[in-house]
């Protein structure tokens, strides 16, 4: 589909109780070293160059097993640069409140690669 953006995604339930309270986010590309970005910078503002990648991680609170079409997601990590064969930490964005409860992660890759990521 030309001018839309590629990318994979993975949905994750909490395990034990199945909701949580997220303090940041690990991204682990270990064993991915040929699959890093690409990254310039225009006033305060990171810019992807079209074979680079990177990773945005969301949250939902819902009662069921799996989230549907007219699930609310909440971005806690912003659309962040991956690096080769490293492990990644991202603290939670400051717009979400410190003690909200999610049940769900959707964890999307830009553009498709497979990741091991950590909550």
């Amino acid at each position: 589909m030309y001018g839309v953006e590629r990318s994979e995604w993975a949905i994750i339930k909490f395990g034990a109780g199945g909701r949580g309270v997220v303090r940041f986010i690990e991204v682990d590309t270990a064993f991915h070293p040929g699959n890093y970005p690409v990254v310039y910078r225009t006033s305060e503002r990171v810019n992807l160059k079209a074979d680079s990648q990177a990773c945005k991680i969301e949250a939902t609170l819902i009662e069921g097993d799996l989230p549907d079409e007219s699930t609310k997601w909440t971005t806690i990590v912003e659309k962040k640069p991956l690096g080769p064969h490293r492990q990644h930490y991202f603290d939670v964005e400051r717009s979400v409140p410190l003690d909200q409860i999610f049940s769900h992660i959707r964890y999307s890759v830009y553009p498709g690669r497979s990741y091991s990521i950590s909550v």
